[in-house]
C-alpha cells in the first residue's frame, strides 16, 4: 500500500568514530551523564545484575553483575590474556530525580584464556555495595566500557518494607 502523500525521511550519511579509550578522568563524565534518571536506559551493553536488599545479616544492598563479553572490546596481551577497562556505577534517586547516594568502582580486567572462555558463557562478574538511603525510590545500574564507549544501564525501582512499590 503506498500513500502518494507521504515523504520518506531517513540519514543520508554515517560519521564513525574511531574506538579508543576514554580516559578515566572522562570516562566517569560519561558514564554519569548516562546515569542520570530522566536519560533512557542504555542498551549497547547486556547487563544481568541481582540486587539484593538489605536483611538482618546485611545493612547494605548487594549488586551481583555479570556483563556479556560479546558487548566488550577486548585487547589481547602478549600472556595471550584478555585486556579491557570496565566502570560499574550504583546510583540511588529520590522523588525528585536527585543522586542521593552512589558507588562506583573501575575493572581492570586481566583475563586468563581458560577463564574468558568461562565468562563467555556467564558473564564478566562484579560485585557492589550501597548504603540504602532514606527517600530512595529508584537504584539506576551502569556499566561502561571504556575502549568503546559502549553503556548499559538498568533501572530498578525500589519496594517499601510492606512490598509495595515505591512511587517514583
Amino acid at each position: 500500500m503506498t500513500d502518494a502523500g507521504a515523504k520518506l525521511e531517513y540519514r543520508r550519511g554515517f560519521y564513525a568514530v574511531p574506538e579508543t579509550e576514554v580516559p578515566g578522568d572522562r570516562a566517569g563524565i560519561v558514564l554519569f551523564a548516562a546515569m542520570q534518571p530522566s536519560v533512557p536506559e542504555s542498551t549497547m551493553l547486556l547487563i544481568r545484575a541481582q540486587v539484593l536488599m538489605p536483611d538482618k545479616e546485611h545493612n547494605q544492598i548487594r549488586i551481583d553483575y555479570a556483563v556479556a563479553p560479546q558487548d566488550i572490546s577486548f585487547t589481547q596481551t602478549k600472556d595471550g590474556r584478555q585486556h579491557s577497562t570496565i566502570d560499574f556505577v550504583a546510583a540511588l534517586y529520590n522523588r525528585e530525580g536527585k543522586d542521593i547516594g552512589h558507588t562506583v568502582d573501575t575493572m581492570n580486567a586481566h583475563i586468563r584464556p581458560e577463564a574468558f572462555e568461562q565468562a563467555l558463557k556467564t558473564g564478566i562478574p562484579e560485585h557492589q555495595e550501597l548504603e540504602l538511603k532514606p527517600g530512595a525510590v529508584l537504584l539506576r545500574l551502569g556499566v561502561m566500557d571504556r575502549k568503546s564507549r559502549k553503556i548499559g544501564t538498568v533501572d530498578v525501582p525500589l519496594v517499601t518494607a510492606g512490598g509495595q512499590r515505591a512511587a517514583k
